[in-house]
């Protein structure tokens, strides 16, 4: 889920290809991403970038949400308290 960085944060985010030391983690990576068992597990990229664009412009509402926010965990909220 790489590309989420890229798409909310930019080209500096993005790994670079041309880097010959990152050769064996890309060739890893496309093996991986080839796997049927783990290609089943994707989610469409459209949707998923959609749903956490919620995060990446802090619309998000949840408990979670708030605690990224606040940047504690989200055990740490009191309920009664925080609002979410």
């Amino acid at each position: 889920r790489y590309y989420v960085f890229e798409h909310y944060r930019g080209s500096s985010y993005v790994i670079p290809t041309d880097d010959p030391d990152l050769e064996p983690y890309h060739k890893w990576f496309e093996h991986v991403l080839s796997l049927d068992c783990v290609q089943r597990t994707l989610p469409d990229k459209g949707e998923y970038l959609e749903h956490i664009g919620k995060y990446a412009d802090s619309s998000a509402r949840s408990k979670v949400a708030n605690a990224v926010r606040r940047g504690v965990a989200a055990h740490e909220l009191d309920d009664e308290k925080d609002e979410y």
